[in-house]
This record gives C-alpha cells, structure tokens and sequence, in this order.
C-alpha cells in the first residue's frame, strides 16, 4: 500500500522554492523556466509510480541547491541584484510619498474644506466638525500600526509578493503611478507650501520652489515608472538597451510623463521654462526612440500626449491657443531632431 503523505503540499513546496529563487540573483523569467524543468523532472519520477514527496526530493536535488543555481545565475545576471535594489529604493520612496498623502495631507485638507450652511447658503461651515476629523485620525493610527505588524512579519512574503506583482504587470502599474503619482506630489507640495508660504517672508522665491519641487517629484515618479518598465528583461536593463528595445507603450507612457512633467511648468507663466523644459524632455525621448527598431510608430506614439493637450487647450482657451500651438510643435521638432540625431549616430557607428 503506498504511504500517505500527512502534511505535504507538492504546491507548498514548489511555492516556497520559487520564493527562494526570487530572492537571490534569478529574474523571474529565470525562475519561471527553471520551474518548468523541475515540473518536468516530478511529473516523469511520478509516471514511474513515486510519490508526490519522493518525486519533490529527487527533482529538487537534480536541479541543483539553490545556493549553487544563485551563484552560477550571479555570472549570467551580475547587474540584477542591483537594478533590483534600485527599483525598491525608488517605489519605497514613492509608497512613502502615497503614506504622507494619506495621514498628513488629506487631514490636513479635509480640515479646511468647507460647504455652504444648508440653513444660511451665504455661510460656509467646515465639511466634518473637529470629532469626526479625530476619529478619522484614530482609525488611520490603528491602520498604520496594523500596517507595520504585519511588514515585519511578514516582510518576505511581501517583498516576493510586490517583487511577482512588478513584473507581472509593470505596464499597467506604470501608467497607474504615472497619473496617480503625479497627482499626489502635486496635492504634497501644495498643501506643503501654502503652509510654508504663508508665513513666510520669501514669496520671491515662489518660481524657484515651484520648479524644485516639479524636478523632485517628476523625478521620482519617472525614476519608479522607468526601472519597473526595464525590470523584467535582462536584456533591457541597460539604458542603450532598453533604448534599443523600447515598443510604442513604453514611448506612449514616457510621452504621458513628459507632458505631464511640462504641464506642472505653467504655474510660472513664463513661457521660456516651458519651452526649455519641453525641448529638453521630448529631444531626449526622440533620442531614445530613435535607437528602437520601429522608430516611426514610436515616434507617432511619443506625440500623442503633446497632442492631446494641444488640442484639449485649443478647444477649452482659446486665448491661449498660440502657446498651446508652439509648446507642440516645439515637442514635435525636438522629438524628430533627436530621433534624426540618434539615427546618423547609429549609421556612423555601424559604418565604422
């Protein structure tokens, strides 16, 4: 009679291994194909008759230790440790960014919204009183210490967790913090500075905050959406190779980042930051896009956002249709010169 197998789950085990992988120096394309042999290796040892536990033993040893498969994977992969590294650096200082917005900005903006007094529309009254508001505040402390209990017990499965959900879908949650972390660093600094700004004494510097801020956050926001886009390819973690690899949703986002990144540029109402911050970003995008195979879609692509707000801007005000009208075409002309400088580089390169 074959023996019972108390306490063992072939799943669990396989589960538990991949975690393993994944903290080490395998991509999870590395792991995903390795996976696949070992599945292979049980389901032959099982056609034989063993056992769910018997075949895990002997596959597991076959494909090797996990410490021996890091060490020959460090020399296939020497860079990934570090872009990995380097991606959690960044969203742990995005996640950080979304938890200043949820316990010190929004208090501190539902304090000061207010609405019209339903018994005298010519008063406005708070829209929550001071016990509401505690509350509020209550319930967001048990969250965080919640929050925290569980990060440090079980931190590793939350970093493998977040480490599957980044490569799984890195474009979506690309476009997702694109628009979402724009918008928080956005209500971050306002609210920041209106408290800041208003006692202070150095209104004159207002521009110059406004553009440190817009170079800090846009920073961010593109640094996180960037490394997790070039994450999950081993062949993209380079910046020429990712150049080289880029399709026309990765220069549709970038696109979408840079406009973005322009747009928070009007609050100077000086237009030659505009066009000096657009010439910038849009004649490094055309020279990334010209390093990809099909540059012309991706170019196409590139525009789309500079498009969008021209044509958004035309119809809405139109006594701004002439600026709306010269920021796009400067994003479209930097977009080409850089792409046509990009492609002689590379003509030169290989005729050398």
């Amino acid at each position: 009679m074959e023996p019972t197998q108390t306490g063992f789950s072939l799943n669990k085990e396989i589960s538990n291994w991949q975690n393993i992988m994944l903290n080490g120096a395998l991509t999870p394309d590395d792991v995903t194909e390795l996976t696949q042999h070992l599945n292979d290796e049980i389901a032959e040892l099982q056609s034989k008759g063993l056992n769910d536990e018997e075949a895990w033993l002997i596959a597991r040893h076959r494909i090797g230790s996990p410490v021996m498969i890091n060490e020959e994977f460090e020399k296939v992969n020497p860079d990934f440790i570090a872009s990995r590294n380097w991606l959690m650096l960044f969203w742990g200082a995005t996640l950080f960014m979304i938890l200043q917005t949820l316990v010190i900005v929004g208090p501190g903006v539902l304090r000061f919204i207010v609405i019209r007094d339903n018994t005298d529309q010519r008063k406005l009254k708070p829209v929550m009183n001071d016990t509401t508001l505690q509350l509020i505040l209550w319930g967001l402390c048990i969250a965080l210490i919640i929050l925290l209990v569980v990060n440090l017990t079980r931190a590793n499965k939350i970093s493998v967790w977040f480490n599957k959900l980044l490569m799984d879908y890195s474009a979506p949650i690309s476009l997702m913090l694109i628009v979402a972390g724009s918008f928080i660093g956005f209500c971050n600094y306002a609210y920041v500075g209106d408290q800041l700004n208003g006692s202070s004494k150095f209104w004159m510097s207002k521009n110059a905050e406004d553009l440190l801020a817009i170079i800090f956050y846009g920073s961010l926001v593109f640094s996180t959406a960037y490394f997790t886009m070039r994450y999950r390819k081993q062949e993209l973690r380079s910046f020429r190779s990712f150049c080289n690899q880029i399709t026309w949703p990765v220069t549709l986002i970038m696109g979408m980042i840079f406009q973005l990144m322009v747009n928070s540029t009007y609050m100077f109402h000086l237009d030659v930051i505009s066009i000096i911050i657009t010439c910038a970003l849009f004649g490094l995008l055309g020279w990334m896009t010209g390093h990809s195979r099909t540059f012309i879609t991706n170019l196409l692509s590139a525009q789309t956002s500079a498009l969008a707000i021209f044509i958004f801007g035309f119809s809405v005000n139109p006594a701004s249709r002439l600026f709306f009208f010269m920021i796009y075409l400067v994003a479209l002309a930097t977009l080409i010169i850089g792409c046509f400088i990009s492609r002689r580089n590379n003509y030169q390169s290989q005729a050398a």
